[in-house]
């Protein structure tokens, strides 16, 4: 399971704002030192995977709508990752699949594992960060 560097800086991006708070991308890429168009690209992200709304304008910015307590590293996972990070390919339903799946002895163990980690992961949340 490989978690790129985007989902750490949407962690760090998360945990940087607050709800009903407006901040800039420009402020959010000082504070946190992350280059300024990654910001941007990740708070798009974020924002069409309903974390944040942007606000447009000369005060405008990017506003948190969920409380740190409620948003799952598994969330932000999926949302940065696109909902492929599994331990092996045979532990996902999508339909690229292992060609071995059929005959493998420990495919429903990887799965129950797989399904184990990602129970942690929806169980951990950002305030757990703060």
């Amino acid at each position: 399971m490989n978690i790129t560097k985007l989902t750490d800086y949407s962690l760090i991006l998360l945990c940087e704002m607050r709800v009903g708070e407006v901040i800039s991308s420009q402020a959010l890429s000082e504070k946190t030192k992350i280059p300024f168009a990654t910001v941007n690209k990740l708070l798009h992200i974020l924002n069409k995977g309903g974390f944040c709304l942007s606000k447009a304008g000369k005060n405008g910015g990017f506003i948190l709508i969920k409380d740190h307590s409620e948003i799952s590293f598994l969330n932000v996972i999926d949302c940065i990752e696109g909902n492929k990070t599994h331990l092996t390919e045979c532990a996902t339903t999508q339909e690229k699949q292992c060609q071995l799946k059929k005959h493998c002895k420990i495919t429903k163990k990887i799965e129950l594992i797989d399904m184990e980690i990602r129970s942690v992961l929806s169980n951990k949340f950002l305030s757990d960060l703060l």
